[in-house]
């Protein structure tokens, strides 16, 4: 199994707009092991002598943080779509996600104008006065 940085890239991609957090691939003897932390950092683990072994590109961009305790959701309502998503252009002030605290639904807006580049909450999932949301390159 022999992957160049185009391929990794287009791995992290996929991952990142598909919300899947870990991904293992095996071919033969040789097997390559990707998992998002719960930061912006990437464990990448290879075996086999003719993995590819290299630092995966960093996510780059501002990050939206919580300016409260709460649960997060991508979306207005049950079954809507979300605000936004991976790979989505967005403009300043624009609602990106909502973080409900107690029984208030506060709409997060963008601080930046740009590509939304990477979500780091899990919808329904509940967050951390401060933690990161959402990550956008801006543009």
């Amino acid at each position: 199994m022999q992957l160049d940085m185009s391929q990794l890239e287009e791995l992290f991609s996929l991952m990142a707009r598909h919300g899947v957090r870990e991904v293992r691939v095996q071919e033969g003897e040789q097997s390559l092991e990707v998992r998002f932390a719960g930061g912006p950092e990437q464990v990448v683990h290879a075996q086999g002598p003719a993995a590819l072994v290299q630092d995966p590109p960093r996510v780059e961009g501002v990050e939206i943080h919580s300016p409260m305790v709460g649960t997060f959701y991508k979306a207005p309502s049950p079954g809507a779509p979300p605000f936004v998503k991976v790979g989505d252009r967005v403009r300043l002030g624009q609602t990106l996600c909502i973080v409900e605290a107690m029984k208030l639904l506060n709409e997060i807006e963008a601080e930046v104008a740009g590509v939304v580049v990477e979500v780091l909450a899990d919808d329904g999932a509940p967050v951390q006065f401060g933690q990161p949301l959402m990550r956008i390159l801006p543009s």
